[in-house]
């Protein structure tokens, strides 16, 4: 069975945390987790090493295209597709 590929904005705290980790956690899922300020994300820093093969963070700004085309991109070089946004 192909593994789940979710992309989360806003995981650095809260809601967007909590997702996260759902989907790491409980779900096994590939989870690419998107913030502002990955530098400062320390709880979702921590959750990266304990599951470096399902968590990747990416720099995002949801309202810049240019961020926007370039997190797509580094998910395709990532060589999957999402199927939960």
């Amino acid at each position: 069975m192909k593994q789940q590929h979710t992309l989360i904005t806003g995981a650095n705290r809260g809601i967007g945390l909590a997702l996260v980790r759902e989907y790491v956690e409980r779900r096994g899922a590939l989870v690419t987790a998107t913030c502002r300020n990955p530098g400062e994300a320390h709880d979702l820093q921590a959750l990266a090493r304990d599951y470096p093969e399902h968590l990747f963070i990416e720099k995002l700004e949801i309202d810049d295209d240019a961020s926007l085309a370039a997190a797509v991109d580094r998910v395709q070089k990532r060589g999957t597709t999402l199927d939960l946004l």
